[in-house]
């Protein structure tokens, strides 16, 4: 009977112990599970930003071609814009060149006028005699 109670000890040390291997060799298996599927959600986490990498180097590629043309762009009208200032340059220097020689005209209109206005009082009063003309093509009014 001892040995037999023995050997019972034993079956039951030894379930006990087969029980422990057990419940490490479950609670291993669920860590490898759950380190798999750590891994697995990674992977696709890694996927997708590997995608929103691919699209965004493209955008930064596409934004690049059309901060170029702009570039281009600006370029251009800088230069539009240069010959436009010359341009109004030339025609302000013209208009202010017109305006002087408008006024300088206005002016000996006026002296002109004034002369004729003179020249009409003094017919009036007294006669004309023009005189021949002189070296310079003028006549002397006497």
């Amino acid at each position: 009977l001892g040995n037999m109670t023995q050997k019972f000890d034993q079956m039951i040390t030894r379930t006990a112990e087969m029980n422990q291997i057990i419940s490490d060799l479950t609670e291993q298996l669920e860590r490898e599970r759950a380190a798999r599927e750590e891994s697995e959600r990674m992977a696709v986490e890694n996927e997708r930003v590997a995608i929103e990498k691919d699209k965004v180097t493209r955008e930064a590629e596409e934004l690049a071609l059309v901060a170029h043309e702009l570039e281009s762009e600006l370029e251009e009208t800088n230069q539009d814009m240069e010959e436009l200032q010359q341009s109004y340059d030339a025609l302000r220097a013209k208009y202010e060149e017109t305006l002087e020689r408008a006024e300088s005209a206005e002016a000996e209109l006026t002296i002109t006028k004034q002369q004729l206005s003179r020249l009409e009082e003094v017919s009036r009063t007294q006669p004309v005699v023009v005189a021949p003309l002189e070296e310079d093509n003028t006549r002397r009014v006497v």
